[in-house]
């Protein structure tokens, strides 16, 4: 009997019976069905790619209901994503790791770690990443770095995602789903030929909606006191919700496939987002009473002093001639009428229930993409093919929550992204009939404009971000790789792809309410001596970035069902520089060159790897393992000093790891998948000057983020007929991770322990063209701390965590 005190044992017991169900089972009626993928730009087997990768099939989404990429972290070993990132309050930011690489930070200017592509359309941003699964025919994670055929950013990793082809004939599905928290979601697709032969199109839309898990409600006796009102600091956008967590997204993809003739085939595909939902919650996990560096703390004495007893707590902005007056004029006004005080922020806003929050302030997602992109492919007549991708998308962003959780305005940031975006790729490729000489060139270029406007109102207006940011980036790449069969079971690759990139930049942030001279600053440190609310030094701001990421490996075909390889491979992603400054001077990492601190460098990555690739068991057991070291010098961190989180070079470090990954068919009803991963990431160097936010050295020891030690996953899928073509399933993953650091600095409070999820679904599909699904996501109801950030200014620690146990039910009818 499993020891009822220890909740492993239940896990052990269960997936034990799991494996001692299967083993007797009689000999497999039929194989693992082949998985052909483009990994490397060409249409091949998955297992004749020697690249670590995981594949998550159309059907396994549709069976688990799950509709956002960020779910996709499920099915695959050392790869961690957040479907959000530290004091953004959107949902629709996706952080990505893969092998302990990613960027957990949303700003304009960092660059993401793992790219994500939609049918070979690169993303360029982490806002709006977090994609809707709409009409997907697989997703493949490629791991390790990829800078050879995808180029900028994929340092990590890549993630692609494939949608379906326009079929020639005509097919529709409609369904809908029920579930937890009023969820209804709304998905239909259909394909539509129109010229027989020659033109197809497909059109699909998704509506998702559903309450959000946190409630906030009113704090007790707040009615007595008086307060300065969100509305009155200059904001991205006002809103405000009674829940948080909520979702409220519309997403459409429609395509036209073009066969013009034996040759030539040219894809259109168009597509849209519209987000306008409640943004993430937030619970405050730690308040510093007294904080001497706090701005709460400087907040709470303000409001027991007449007017100007302190000057920062002086009178509104604008009475005074010493201090130019822009933007918004507000700030707190101590002491307007003391027959009605204000309220201190203490402790007493901190729940006992994370899903309850006294916050009342900003609680938004607002998110509209539109894209658009053109896929030509070519059959030259001497066996290579030609193809072009272009593309072109726009984005619009904004989002903010209420940080301290609160009806007081002491910090409720919000923030407005505006993004353009397109490229263009040429490849030419050649397969061989003998597999003996496979090449790829190609060109690509890649422009992007656009803007990022911080405002982040500090304790009661005391301190008034107003950060305009704009950027303007241009790349572009010639990329080649070769495989040559130096014997029938030996193949060399060798590859390389040199990039350029050349950045522009400029920061226009300053303080509207001029803490910084109001407390003595000396004019002469201010960039403008016209304005001293600015903070960013005048001017535009250029660097140039090239790179040229190589890759060279040899692969051997032991039989046509195992295969060995070892390869060596380089990633890189270019810096740039600190858009976030509270005072008109940044002490990070300055040097001769960079005095002031705001520029951070590229960083790159060196892997090695080796890894097996097998089909036993008359191809019913897939068992792929991979080991690799990875040398990923001048990480790029986001750091807290003082009210900023800035960015930097951390230092240089070394990742181990070791991932297996399986798929076994025992007989033709059951499917059992299972993954581990374990890594070792450690600093080798801390960069001077790179702190914790209460301003100690990092130390050396410190854990990377967003990277649990071991990972993994085990799931099943069983079918069960029931006569006349009708069948049930049975459905159900296991996924595990370890600790995991959500801030450079490890804040006890933002560590999240050790987890186990469990999800689970039944399906009946019937005879005819229907289906039903009902389950259930995170059935243990674990809840820990998915994001977070350590604020020193504000006095807080704060966290969003994870949502609770939740189940679905989805209906699901084909039409053909």
């Amino acid at each position: 009997m499993p020891n009822e005190r220890d909740p492993r044992a239940h896990r052990y017991a269960l997936l034990s019976a799991l494996l001692v169900a299967a083993s007797p089972m009689a000999e497999a009626q039929q194989r693992l069905e082949e998985v052909i993928v483009t990994a490397q730009r060409r249409a091949e087997n998955v297992q004749d790619v020697p690249i670590a990768m995981t594949v998550v099939t159309g059907d396994i989404l549709e069976q688990r209901s799950i509709t956002q990429l960020a779910e996709v972290s499920d099915f695959s070993p050392n790869i961690y994503i957040d479907p959000t990132v530290p004091f953004s309050g959107s949902n629709s930011v996706l952080a990505a790791y893969i092998r302990g690489i990613g960027q957990s930070d949303f700003a304009f200017n960092l660059e993401p770690g793992v790219g994500v592509y939609v049918d070979d359309v690169y993303l360029a941003r982490s806002i709006g990443a977090n994609v809707d699964m709409l009409d997907v025919e697989r997703i493949e994670v490629l791991k390790g770095p990829q800078g050879t055929l995808f180029g900028r950013n994929t340092i990590g990793g890549a993630i692609h995602v494939i949608t379906r082809r326009p079929g020639d004939e005509f097919r529709a599905r409609a369904e809908m789903t029920l579930g937890e928290f009023d969820r209804l979601d709304v998905r239909a697709a259909a394909d539509f030929p129109i010229v027989e032969g020659k033109l197809f199109s497909s059109v699909a839309f998704s509506a998702k909606n559903r309450q959000g898990y946190q409630r906030r409600i009113r704090f007790p006796g707040y009615e007595q006191f008086v307060s300065d009102a969100t509305e009155q600091f200059l904001q991205a956008a006002y809103q405000s919700a009674d829940r948080a967590g909520g979702e409220n997204q519309d997403n459409f993809r429609g395509k036209l496939l073009w066969v013009v003739s034996d040759q030539l085939e040219v894809t259109f595909a168009l597509d849209y987002t519209r987000a306008d939902e409640e943004g993430t919650p937030n619970t405050v996990l730690r308040f510093d009473a007294d904080s001497p560096a706090s701005l709460t703390t400087l907040y709470n004495t303000c409001i027991t002093l007449p007017p100007g007893v302190i000057p920062p707590c002086a009178a509104p902005r604008g009475t005074d001639p010493a201090f130019p007056t822009v933007g918004a004029p507000f700030i707190i006004q101590p002491g307007l009428d003391n027959s009605v005080p204000r309220m201190p922020y203490t402790d007493a806003f901190i729940t006992d229930d994370v899903d309850v929050s006294y916050a009342n302030g900003n609680n938004f997602n607002k998110l509209e993409v539109e894209g658009f992109s053109v896929n030509l492919s070519y059959n030259l007549r001497n066996g290579m093919l030609l193809r072009y991708i272009g593309s072109s998308r726009e984005l619009e962003s904004l989002f903010g929550f209420d940080f301290d959780g609160s009806p007081l305005p002491m910090l409720e940031p919000s923030f407005d992204t505006f993004q353009r975006q397109y490229s263009h790729e040429l490849q030419l490729s050649n397969v061989s009939d003998e597999g003996r000489f496979d090449w790829t060139v190609g060109a690509y270029f890649f422009h992007e404009d656009g803007d990022l406007t911080d405002f982040v109102t500090f304790p009661g207006g005391l301190l008034q971000i107003y950060g305009e940011n704009y950027f303007d980036n241009d790349a572009w790449a010639l990329f080649a790789q070769v495989t040559i069969g130096l014997t029938d079971r030996l193949d060399l690759t060798i590859g390389g792809r040199y990039t350029d990139e050349r950045k522009e930049f400029e920061g226009r942030q300053r303080d509207l309410n001029l803490i910084a001279p109001k407390s003595g600053a000396p004019p002469e440190i201010f960039p403008d001596q016209n304005d001293l609310t600015r903070y960013y030094p005048l001017g535009v701001n250029r660097r140039d970035f090239d790179d040229f990421s190589g890759r060279f490996g040899f692969e051997y075909h032991f039989t046509d069902d195992v295969m060995a390889y070892v390869s060596y491979s380089e990633g890189f992603k270019s810096g740039g520089w600190t858009t976030r400054l509270s005072a008109p001077h940044l002490t990070t990492q300055p040097t001769p060159d960079n005095p002031l601190g705001l520029e951070f460098d590229a960083e790159t990555a060196e892997a090695w790897e080796i890894g097996l690739k097998t089909q036993l068991v008359d191809r019913t057991l897939q068992l792929n393992l991979a080991a690799f070291t990875t040398d990923y010098e001048d990480i790029q961190v986001t750091q807290q000093i003082g009210a900023s989180p800035v960015f930097s070079n951390g230092g240089d470090g070394t990742i181990t790891g070791f991932e297996a990954e399986a798929f076994w068919l025992p007989t033709d009803r059951l499917t059992l998948r299972a993954g581990f991963g374990w890594l070792d990431a450690e600093y080798d160097r801390i960069q001077e000057g790179v702190i914790r936010p209460d301003g100690s050295p990092l130390p050396l020891d410190s854990k990377f983020v967003n990277v649990p030690e071991r990972s993994w996953n085990i799931g099943f899928d069983y079918e069960l007929p029931v006569g006349g073509g009708a069948r049930w399933g049975f459905h159900a993953d296991w996924v595990h991770d370890d600790e995991i650091a959500n801030d450079l600095g490890n804040t006890p409070e933002l560590m999240q322990p050790e987890t186990d999820f469990f999800n689970a679904a039944i399906s009946y599909r019937s005879a005819s063209n229907w289906q039903v699904i009902f389950g259930g996501r995170n059935l243990g109801d674990e809840r820990h701390v998915v994001t977070g950030q350590n604020q020193p200014a504000a006095g807080l620690v704060n966290g969003t965590y994870n949502r609770p146990r939740e189940w679905f039910a989805t209906v699901r009818i084909d039409f053909e």
